[in-house]
């Protein structure tokens, strides 16, 4: 399970921001109809490097700004990455639309806040922002020389509102239109990411490295929360302590990448370690709900229960995110505390529109509920939490699992009192 990328990440400039494998929540939205030419391959790079059209000549006009403009700017950015981060959307909201206000020709700030939306609603704040983001996409798209900023700034976009499908669709035709930019690539790879491509994302984020690109730290890591996803902890911690080591002064990127390292060692099961990492991290910000819940779900691996609890809670009073809430209750099923893993496996259902792990995984909740009400003999009241598991359930063995228990829920509960049959294994 992925422990670093618990929120949401802010985009993918301007600064450097976390990665963004567990995207807001959002419909799919189908591909392009109509597509000009296909993406590379992404094992081979296509394009005349002579003929590229340079950056500056794909991106946006720019007003004119003061050198305090833009150290507030980049000030305000820094803040709304480290606040959506750790989940604290309100805050990471103001942080992003302070920074539109300092510079209303950039995009990655109404990047951002639309991600910082997605939890919590504004429908029509929302939609303002997305119309703007919008005509720009269009004016980009109707001239050829900047077709290729256009498909890339429909993929970022499409990425801010969950839309993973439309996202890689439209990150691959601006990699056909700008083979050789490492930044595209990095787009590739993040919408790959956000589809759990978790292969594909890693060849991408390898291929903008190989072409070079500004955000070579934040690459890295990105490209170490995959292989960290792939189960590649060695290579992913050789990753992730590239990218600290090329770390600058932003304090909320340092800690981030050191929760990240504290995550892979704690897969390669080197606990003390991962806690003297984690710990490290934990200084630069002793009230960050998300590295306090990886430091958490450290101790409970040393076996720590107490310690991981008292922390688990406190990463809760920080912010009260679904993914710690469920971390939680299965602490507490641990200890055969059903009625305290219940209420805060049911807290964690309930907050589902802050889920930002991968979606594959959405439907654990309220599963976990309804076997604790299962095997407590309540199968009545487990079913409806089974049915919801099954709307949430991505992929056939999640689906088989979930299908297995709703239907024994069934039959038991149609049996009324007579002798049950055994429960499926767990």
């Amino acid at each position: 399970m992925l422990m670093v990328s618990l929120w949401v990440s802010s985009g993918c400039s301007d600064p450097v921001s976390p990665s963004p494998s567990s995207a807001a929540n959002g419909t799919k939205e189908p591909a392009p109809e109509h597509v000009e030419r296909p993406a590379p391959p992404l094992d081979k790079a296509q394009g005349d490097a002579g003929k590229r059209r340079l950056p500056e000549e794909e991106g946006r006009l720019q007003p004119e700004t003061t050198p305090a403009s833009r150290g507030e700017y980049a000030a305000a950015m820094m803040d709304g990455s480290a606040a959506l981060y750790s989940g604290q959307y309100d805050e990471a909201r103001r942080q992003y639309l302070r920074a539109m206000d300092l510079r209303p020709g950039k995009m990655a700030p109404a990047l951002g806040a639309l991600r910082a939306m997605a939890p919590h609603g504004h429908g029509e704040e929302r939609a303002n922002i997305a119309r703007t983001v919008q005509r720009r996409v269009e004016e980009l798209l109707a001239n050829p020389k900047t077709r290729g900023a256009g498909e890339l700034l429909a993929a970022r976009k499409s990425a801010a509102m969950g839309r993973s499908g439309a996202a890689m669709a439209h990150a691959r035709l601006a990699a056909a239109h700008l083979p050789e930019l490492g930044a595209v690539w990095r787009v590739v790879g993040e919408a790959a990411a956000q589809s759990e491509l978790w292969s594909k994302a890693v060849e991408a984020y390898q291929r903008a490295l190989t072409l070079g690109l500004k955000a070579r730290a934040g690459t890295l890591e990105r490209m170490a929360d995959a292989l960290d996803e792939l189960g590649s902890y060695a290579e992913a911690e050789s990753a992730i302590r590239e990218s600290i080591s090329k770390t600058g002064p932003d304090p909320h990127a340092k800690r981030r990448r050191l929760n990240l390292l504290g995550v892979v060692l704690k897969h390669r099961g080197q606990h003390d370690e991962a806690r003297a990492v984690t710990s490290s991290a934990l200084k630069l910000n002793e009230n960050d709900p998300a590295v306090l819940h990886n430091l958490a779900s450290i101790e409970e691996a040393r076996g720590k229960l107490e310690e991981a609890e008292q922390l688990y809670r406190k990463a809760l009073t920080e912010t009260p995110v679904p993914m710690t809430s469920w971390r939680l209750g299965h602490l507490l099923l641990k200890q055969d505390r059903r009625k305290e893993a219940v209420r805060a496996l049911t807290d964690a259902a309930a907050r589902l529109d802050r889920w930002s792990w991968p979606d594959s995984t959405r439907w654990l909740p309220a599963y976990d509920v309804g076997k604790v009400y299962a095997l407590a003999g309540h199968e009545r009241e487990s079913i409806g939490w089974f049915e919801d598991a099954m709307r949430e359930a991505r992929g056939g063995k999640a689906i088989r699992e979930v299908q297995t228990w709703l239907t024994w829920a069934r039959v038991q509960a149609d049996l009324e009192n007579e002798p049950d049959e055994s429960a499926p294994k767990r």
